[in-house]
């Protein structure tokens, strides 16, 4: 019998890597805004390097800077995973129900100056999807 564990850094890089097999977004981003326990950003840098999948890297940064001073995101810790990404647009697929409340997320997110910008930095598209 094989017994498999994961932790948190794991279930995020997890949830990051595969959408289709995860929360839908709006859940994974409020299961993110009410994490109590701090994040092993050490943890979550070597697993996400073992993975070494460029959409990872695009979406994990997007997720880490959005809650970059709750978990204590360092600059240097965003600077190595946005140092992973490349200059094309990555998808993260949503469905078109869930696309609105998402877009709210972020256009009234305080902690940015420009829900525009950040979606440059990171070149996240939210792909409607019709599950």
């Amino acid at each position: 019998m094989t017994l498999l564990v994961t932790n948190l850094e794991r279930s995020l890089l997890d949830c990051i890597r595969r959408p289709n097999h995860s929360p839908s977004l709006n859940e994974f981003f409020f299961i993110c805004e009410n994490i109590q326990k701090e994040i092993d950003v050490d943890k979550l840098l070597y697993y996400s390097f073992q993975i070494d999948i460029r959409s990872v890297f695009h979406r994990l940064g997007f997720l880490l800077d959005k809650n970059k001073k709750k978990w204590n995101i360092s600059d240097e810790f965003i600077r190595k995973i946005h140092a992973k990404t490349q200059n094309k647009k990555i998808d993260w697929s949503i469905s078109t129900k869930n696309l609105k409340s998402v877009e709210a997320t972020f256009d009234h997110n305080k902690d940015f100056e420009s829900s525009k910008d950040y979606f440059l930095k990171w070149k996240i598209h939210f792909h409607q999807k019709h599950f």
